[in-house]
């Protein structure tokens, strides 16, 4: 079975301001690929940028919601992963994930954008089967904007816009 591999890149607009260490803190509590390593994200001279060459990454990312670890007695424990110690972490046996909405995006990110957008943008590519290029623009005011491309070899090209605004 081929894989779809890529990269995940972040870029502000003229003139944004961007609470930096906030926005890192955020970028890595969540899920960009699946190959399982959120912390691969860095903030150097001014750029954003995630490692490359990750397995299906994405520009709408996952969050964990509920974390099941296993406890000293040795039975399954569920917990919401916002609550989750170091300890349950260690000792995960699964979790319950969930994309992000456009919506979900807003709220989590408005308080890292304090003037412009930020754009997170991905790219990936399944051998000679596929090219996708996806983008989330989320500006200071919490609108949020979606886009994909889609080329396929088999289904042809498919483009896909979403939008949201706060109060929407």
């Amino acid at each position: 079975m081929a894989d779809a591999y890529g990269a995940v890149v972040l870029s502000m607009s003229e003139g944004c301001k961007v609470d930096e260490e906030l926005l890192l803190k955020k970028l890595r509590g969540l899920r960009w690929s699946n190959d399982g390593n959120d912390t691969d994200w860095t903030f150097e001279d001014n750029c954003f940028w995630y490692r490359s060459n990750v397995q299906y990454p994405t520009a709408r990312p996952v969050r964990t919601e509920t974390l099941y670890f296993i406890d000293e007695d040795g039975e399954e424990q569920e917990v919401p992963a916002s609550e989750a110690t170091k300890e349950q972490w260690d000792a995960i046996s699964g979790t319950d994930d969930k994309q992000m909405s456009l919506a979900d995006m807003s709220y989590y990110f408005l308080d890292c954008v304090k003037k412009g957008s930020i754009t997170i943008a991905a790219t990936s590519n399944e051998k000679c089967k596929y090219v996708e290029f996806e983008s989330v623009t989320i500006d200071g005011d919490g609108c949020v904007s979606y886009v994909s491309h889609f080329v396929s070899t088999a289904t042809g090209v498919k483009t896909q816009f979403e939008e949201y605004s706060l109060g929407d």
